[in-house]
């Protein structure tokens, strides 16, 4: 019997230095480590979760059942979103053209 066809990816690897990047540690002083630790973590999660490599960010919906999920308000989390995209965590253009977060990172 066939295994049924995934959406999203059930395993990232994440770097061992990631807490040395310093677009993750100017993100660590705005808002805090836990707050970024948390939102970083599920962002990705959710990121390889739903489609492998992409977010829909202007889905209202699933942004709500996100800050559910999280327990994080979703205006701080849409503040925390556009600070990923200021810090070039997240691209910019995928954003502006197509309302996506993704980056080169999480692409290859």
């Amino acid at each position: 019997m066939a295994r049924k066809a995934e959406k999203g990816i059930s395993y990232y690897p994440m770097n061992t230095n990631f807490i040395n990047n310093k677009k993750v540690k100017l993100m660590v002083a705005e808002f805090g480590s836990t707050f970024t630790w948390g939102c970083l973590l599920f962002l990705y999660s959710k990121i390889y979760d739903q489609n492998g490599y992409w977010l829909d960010w202007l889905n209202e919906d699933d942004k709500l059942i996100m800050a559910e999920e999280s327990k994080i308000n979703i205006n701080e989390l849409n503040d925390f979103v556009v600070g990923c995209i200021r810090r070039n965590l997240f691209d910019k253009e995928a954003y502006d053209t197509y309302g996506i977060l993704t980056s080169d990172r999480i692409q290859e």
